[in-house]
């Protein structure tokens, strides 16, 4: 009788052990689907970078520092025309989003570091951070190196761009151009008056 009802119950179990997996390799497939749209995003503001670089002035290799930074407000410039239409999530979609959430406040805690203690790095000059704007300039005054134990839980990016911290918001920065491609808004987890503006 034992042995009849313990052989009974292997069908139910193993079904529900195939639902419990089918629902793992769902939100799997799903966090992969979102990481390569995000990369295929990043690689189509590439291609755009690219196209406008040709059809700018070739930038002369120079010690000077006012040229240097008249090139690279030229390229900026010509971006943002080109992007006109660009808004926050247009490279980080939606999937991508709570994902890189997770994994970087996992990144945190499985440090034992507070993201608070990132917010104050960028203030430590007295200058205060401002709220990142799609197409607007990244100032570096207010930057906070991103932590190697977060870089190490996202996509590695082209040379040409970095991960970086504005606030708790994860912004996608062209760093040549100086220039905000998109926002992750809420990245670190802090409470509002830590992460005050």
């Amino acid at each position: 009788m034992t042995r009849r009802c313990f052989v009974g119950l292997l069908p139910a179990t193993f079904a529900t052990a195939l639902t419990v997996g089918a629902i793992d390799v769902g939100q799997i497939g799903a966090a992969q689907e979102a990481e390569r749209r995000f990369m295929h995003s990043v690689e189509e503001y590439m291609t755009l970078r690219r196209q406008i670089e040709q059809q700018l002035p070739p930038f002369t290799m120079t010690v000077d520092v006012q040229e240097i930074q008249r090139a690279t407000k030229t390229q900026a410039a010509a971006i943002r025309r080109t992007r006109a239409g660009a808004r926050v999530g247009d490279v980080f979609n939606a999937g991508v989003t709570e994902l890189f959430r997770v994994r970087i406040r996992d990144a945190f805690a499985g440090r034992g570091h507070d993201a608070v203690e990132l917010i104050h790095q960028m203030n430590e000059d007295g200058a205060r951070w401002h709220p990142a704007v799609v197409n607007g300039r990244f100032s570096w005054k207010t930057a906070a190196a991103t932590p190697p134990y977060v870089l190490a839980v996202l996509p590695t990016l082209p040379g040409e761009l970095q991960y970086r911290f504005v606030g708790p918001d994860l912004v996608l920065v062209d760093i040549v151009a100086n220039f905000i491609i998109d926002i992750l808004p809420d990245a670190l987890a802090v409470e509002p008056s830590d992460g005050a503006r």
